[in-house]
């Protein structure tokens, strides 16, 4: 049989148990692989604090302290006469992928692009250009990988493109529009996701007396003071609300409640909150970045203006009407199933695997 092994060498220090990781991250990070357990026998490792191995969803888990040499050996000698693919997850660890590629054919290993960017000392980028050079490497969109051309990490031919996380978040009956675009906002408040560009444009929707409700989901973020000081100083009380973290489930329900979702990332991997959002038919209004780009087609699920530019933010909310919201919503749900559903991944993940098995 035909082995899938993913690898993953950062830490996993904030779970403590096989059950904790699966809940956070099965149906986001590794539900395209339970219909590939039909083809292929898939084995899921994790740079992990604790020790085990278990068999769950058809998938066997192992867990144990990747940075050993020791660990890291018994890993590779494990598959070292079978027929398996090394799916190494990120850039940020060369020096081991250079120890797998002494006992691995390269031309059986493929690294998953996680919106890691080449590495800035020359010795690390020295060690990324030996460790990935030759690889075939995944990435949400090919535009992503231009940095990595340009210093010569990768080479454009071995770029591939699918979608690195999904959801089984569904849609609801349309939300009818009632004179108020009802609006979210999901992510870590720093300057990477960029809040104070949503901010700035809610605050010149209301001047142009625009009726805008917005919802702002964090986990944290250093820029919270600064969001909530904004907010009153602007004005905003009455028109955004911060609601903190909420789980998995609570979003499914907060997107279905909402006319759009806005973004203003700088830089992303792919975009799950994104991702989420089109699955539920809350329409996403995101920056001009590659991820984003090709996630709508082009904008054809969405809307898309340059990072920072809350103007064309407010733009592109204030001349909508429920007739293009409508039309928008359907494209990306459509997009979303097409495109990045994890049967859609799925799909492409066996169309590289079976190029890279031949």
């Amino acid at each position: 049989m035909k082995h899938i092994i993913s690898v993953s060498f950062s830490r996993t220090k904030a779970y403590e148990s096989h059950k904790e990781f699966l809940n956070k991250f099965l149906k986001v990070s590794f539900g395209h692989y339970l219909p590939l357990t039909e083809k292929y026998d898939i084995h899921v490792c994790n740079n992990a604090t604790f020790e085990g191995e278990f068999y769950d969803h058809g998938i066997k888990w192992h867990y144990t302290n990747l940075h050993s040499p020791i660990a890291l050996f018994k890993l590779v000698n494990r598959y070292r006469n079978k027929d398996a693919i090394f799916l190494i997850h990120g850039f940020h660890t060369p020096l081991h992928v250079l120890f797998l590629k002494l006992f691995h054919s390269p031309s059986r290993m493929m690294v998953l692009h996680h919106a890691e960017r080449p590495a800035q000392h020359p010795l690390k980028r020295g060690l990324q250009r030996s460790a990935f050079h030759n690889l075939k490497a995944l990435f949400v969109s090919e535009d992503q990988a231009h940095s990595f051309f340009s210093r010569k990490v990768l080479t454009p031919g071995n770029i591939k493109e699918v979608m690195e996380c999904s959801t089984d978040f569904k849609p609801a009956e349309p939300l009818k529009y009632e004179g108020k675009w009802k609006c979210i906002w999901v992510g870590r408040l720093d300057r990477n996701k960029d809040p104070l560009t949503v901010i700035r444009a809610v605050a010149l929707l209301k001047t142009r007396g625009v009726d805008v409700q917005l919802q702002m989901v964090y986990s944290s973020g250093h820029l919270e003071a600064v969001v909530k000081q904004m907010i009153h100083d602007l004005g905003l009380s009455s028109c955004i609300t911060l609601r903190g973290q909420k789980t998995h489930k609570q979003l499914e329900k907060m997107y279905r409640e909402n006319h759009l979702f806005l973004a203003a990332s700088h830089h992303e991997g792919s975009g799950v909150a994104a991702c989420e959002a089109m699955a539920c038919g809350c329409v996403p209004v995101l920056t001009t970045i590659p991820s984003f780009k090709k996630m709508t087609r082009n904008g054809e699920g969405g809307f898309l203006y340059e990072p920072t530019q809350f103007l064309q933010l407010s733009e592109i909310v204030a001349n909508l009407t429920e007739t293009t919201w409508l039309a928008k919503r359907q494209q990306a749900i459509s997009i979303f199933e097409e495109d990045l559903s994890f049967n859609a991944i799925k799909r492409r993940y066996e169309e590289i695997l079976e190029e890279t098995f031949v």
